[in-house]
Order: C-alpha cells, then sequence, then structure tokens
C-alpha cells in the first residue's frame, strides 16, 4: 500500500513539473519589422527552466528552420541575427513570419509570436556628415589640403548609384483566396527605377514554386491567370527585376480548390431543398485522423469531424445524395496527399502522392466513404463525421534522413535522424442554398518505425546542428 501511494504522489508531482512550463513571446510584435543582419531581441514570459529552442515558421505556415536550440526557459530572450538558422543557412526576405517557442526535443509548442516581417535594408546612407566648427564660427585659415568647406560641401547628397528603390507589391493583399479558373490581379510599384521589365514568380515556404511571368513590362499591373491546374496552399507573389538586385512580396495568397464550373455551385436537383438544405452555414474541419491497415500506407481510414453552424438556427439539414450538387449531392470532400522525397544527395521535393474526390454518391476507385453520421444535422450548433477509405495508386512512404554529425573525442561517428511523413489535406464541401460552405485541414500521416519500415537516405557530408525527431515540411 505505500508503494502504491508512493508511486501516485511521485507521478503527480512529476506531471505538476511539466505543467509548470508555460511561456507567452512578447517580442516580435504584430507588424514588427526586422531588418535582415541586424541584431534583434525575442522575448517571453515564462514559468518553469525546460530546455527549449525557437523556431521559425514562414508566411505559408511550413518550418523554415530553427533559430536556436538549447536554450533555458529561464532566460526570457535571446538576440538573433535576424534571418540566420542554426545549421547554416538563412531566412529569405517575407511578410508573414511567426516564431515558435518549443520544448526541446519535442514538437509542444509553448507559444507562437505574432506576425511580423523581415526586410532587406533599401538605402546606404551617405558618410557621415563632418562635425560644426567649434563654437559655430568658421575655421581661421584653410583646413589641411588648401580646401575651404563650403555648407553645400556638408549637405552633399548621396550617391545616386548607392540607393535602391523600394517595390512594393500591393496586390495580392495578405488573406486573398482565389478559386481557379480565374484573373488574379498582381500590382506593384517601383519609383525611380531604371528598370524596364520585371520578374514575378510565386513562393511557398521561402522557395520558388514556378515563374508567372519572366521579362514583362514593368508597369505596375500583371493579370495572373490561374487555370485549376495549381496545386492549392498558401503562397506569396514575388516581384522582383530581373538581375534579382530589387523585390518586393505580396501578401500570403490561398489557392482553393474548385473542380467545377462556378454555374453549378448553386444548383439543386430536389423540389424541396429548402426543407432539406441549410440556407447558408459556416463549418470547421474540428479534427482529421488516420488508421493504417497495412504497411506502406497502402489503404488508410481516414476520419473528419466537422462543427457545422446553419444561419437559419434551429432548422435541421440533411447530409445526402439525392439533393445538393447534381454531381456529388450535399456533401463531398477532396483528398490530396503529398510525398516527401529526399535523393541520396540530400535535395528535398515534394511528390504528389494522391489528389480525389469523394462523395455521398461515392468516390473515384482510391476513395470509399464508410460511413456519415449523423446524416440528419440537428440545427444550431452540430457536428458530423465522415469516415472513408483511402488507397492511392502507388503506396504512399515516408522517408528517414540520417544526417552524419562530427566525430567526438573517441573517434565515434554520431548521427541525427530526421523523420519525414507524407502529409494529408482534407477540404470539406457542404452544400446549402446560398451556396457551398468550405475549410479544409491537414495532418501528417505518421506510424511507427518499430511496425513499418521508413525508407532512408543519408546525404554525403556532415552538419554541425540537427533537430531530431518528425519534422514538418
Amino acid at each position: 500500500m505505500k508503494k502504491t501511494i508512493f508511486a501516485t504522489a511521485a507521478l503527480f508531482f512529476l506531471g505538476a513539473g511539466i505543467a509548470a512550463q508555460t511561456a507567452a513571446i512578447t517580442a516580435p510584435k504584430a507588424n514588427d519589422v526586422w531588418m535582415l543582419g541586424n541584431k534583434e531581441t525575442i522575448h517571453w514570459n515564462y514559468t518553469g527552466n525546460a530546455k527549449v529552442r525557437l523556431v521559425l515558421f514562414g508566411p505559408s505556415g511550413a518550418k523554415v528552420g530553427v533559430i536556436k536550440a538549447g536554450l533555458a526557459l529561464s532566460d526570457g530572450a535571446f538576440t538573433w541575427s535576424v534571418g540566420d538558422l542554426e545549421g547554416g543557412g538563412a531566412a529569405p526576405v517575407a511578410k508573414g513570419y511567426r516564431i515558435r517557442l518549443r520544448l526541446d526535443g519535442s514538437t509542444d509548442t509553448l507559444s507562437t509570436s505574432a506576425e511580423f516581417e523581415i526586410a532587406s535594408a533599401s538605402v546606404i546612407p551617405p558618410d557621415p556628415l563632418p562635425p560644426p566648427p567649434p563654437g559655430g564660427n568658421p575655421p581661421a585659415g584653410d583646413p589641411p589640403g588648401g580646401k575651404k568647406i563650403f555648407p553645400r560641401d556638408r549637405l552633399r547628397p548621396p550617391d545616386p548609384g548607392l540607393i535602391l528603390p523600394i517595390l512594393r507589391v500591393s496586390k495580392p493583399v495578405d488573406g486573398t483566396q482565389v478559386i481557379p479558373p480565374i484573373i488574379c490581379p498582381i500590382n506593384w510599384t517601383l519609383p525611380g527605377s531604371a528598370y524596364d521589365k520585371v520578374n514575378i514568380i510565386l513562393y511557398a515556404n521561402g522557395q520558388p514554386q514556378w515563374n508567372i511571368a519572366t521579362n514583362t513590362e514593368n508597369d505596375g499591373f500583371f493579370d495572373w491567370k490561374l487555370d485549376g491546374l495549381e496545386r492549392t496552399g498558401k503562397y506569396v507573389v514575388r516581384v522582383q527585376t530581373p538581375d534579382g538586385k530589387i523585390h518586393g512580396d505580396s501578401g500570403v495568397v490561398t489557392i482553393a480548390a474548385n473542380p467545377l464550373p462556378p454555374d453549378q455551385h448553386k444548383r439543386v436537383i430536389a423540389r424541396d431543398a429548402d426543407t432539406l438544405l441549410a440556407k447558408s452555414a459556416t463549418i470547421s474541419v474540428k479534427s482529421l485522423n488516420c488508421f493504417f491497415q497495412d504497411c506502406g500506407l497502402a489503404t488508410v481510414t481516414v476520419k473528419v469531424r466537422v462543427d457545422a453552424t446553419p444561419a437559419d438556427g434551429e432548422k435541421d439539414f440533411i447530409l445526402s445524395p439525392d439533393v445538393g450538387h447534381p454531381q456529388f449531392g450535399s456533401l463531398f470532400l477532396r483528398c490530396q496527399v503529398e510525398d516527401p522525397l529526399f535523393s541520396q544527395t540530400g535535395a528535398f521535393s515534394v511528390s504528389p502522392g494522391y489528389d480525389g474526390w469523394i462523395s455521398l454518391k461515392g468516390g473515384g476507385g482510391s476513395l470509399k466513404v464508410r460511413q456519415v453520421y449523423p446524416q440528419t444535422v440537428p440545427g444550431g450548433d452540430s457536428q458530423f463525421e465522415i469516415v472513408f477509405d483511402l488507397k492511392p495508386p502507388v503506396p504512399l512512404k515516408g522517408q528517414l534522413v540520417v544526417h552524419k554529425m562530427p566525430r567526438d573525442l573517441l573517434g565515434a561517428g554520431n548521427v541525427c535522424k530526421q523523420y519525414y511523413f507524407p502529409k494529408l489535406i482534407v477540404t470539406v464541401h457542404l452544400v446549402t442554398q446560398a451556396g457551398e460552405a468550405v475549410d479544409a485541414r491537414m495532418k501528417y500521416m505518421i506510424y511507427s518505425e518499430k511496425d513499418c519500415s521508413v525508407y532512408a537516405v543519408t546525404p554525403p557530408g556532415e552538419v554541425t546542428n540537427c533537430q531530431e525527431g518528425v519534422q514538418d515540411w
């Protein structure tokens, strides 16, 4: 009995110690602009003294890299050379960055900063003005060298060759969502520039994805035509001069899915649709879970839980293949899977593992509905669940990237293991009388290496810093 009490008490105090680790990042503040290479201090309030790390996340919400690991939570601050990342590399100039304070060796996040911008200096200042003569009187005689100093010499303008104009992208604005096919206007200003042409590039997670336009006129306007073949996700539009010396970035723009012509979105096929469908609604995908039936992710059962809030109060609505969209009924989902791929050289790329649609009328050969519950959704704030099986044409797989570390004093070589798993994105469409309510959620399809093997890659060379465990990408 005493042993049981002791064990319980020990567990209680252990749990209390873990729970005591709390923090709140206070700097950077919302909309702060930090200049690349400058020294800025990241501040946080805290309770506890656990080991933590600071991780930088980009405008698309993806991990850019570790700023600093092995910090004590009780430090309360870290002075950062803005843009520098552990292990080499630097964050690019962009808006919409966030810093996460995480427990070392864990993906648990204690606090996330407000969004801030990393910008580059646009003007190289002229030489400092010479000091005025003592007492405000002009110096007696000529200065050394025989040249008199006149006010226009002391107030000389900077060399025009040292001034870089500032390029600002005003459209698309932060938070823009586009649903292809559509034309998205891109607007920018580049005052006082001698450049006749600019390039327009689409970025995601700080990396260029594709060229929107090359050597287009520097007139401040461009119509970006999206044809529906673009990958959905969050992006930043960059306008830059052909030599790459001057650039500006837009706010974060989301490319959303639209598999159907716009004129079909509000069509219904039931005469009593007004009694069966919600007048309008908002939805939120609250949870997304995966259950693996075999190794290699050849078959995955996916469970999606959705919160629904109809605008017409307590009126019930139904989930049925017979009412709503003429092709899909009143509920359909887009299921996308992306597979991480590392070459033996360590180069990272993303493979579109699967992209398909499923509805209450069924899905493609790779998707099968198992359950939708309840089919009659009560009015007010309600929940419903969809369970379906996913069988991609090509089995998915995670990857284990084994980095070599420098040898220790005894001559033994250490390694750092980083796990990359496929990414699942599910977009839910609920048809209402007013159109569609849409929301999406992402989840990494993580499975145990003890149960299924993970394909391993060992890049050449050594790294001095490496954060082990499951990686965001």
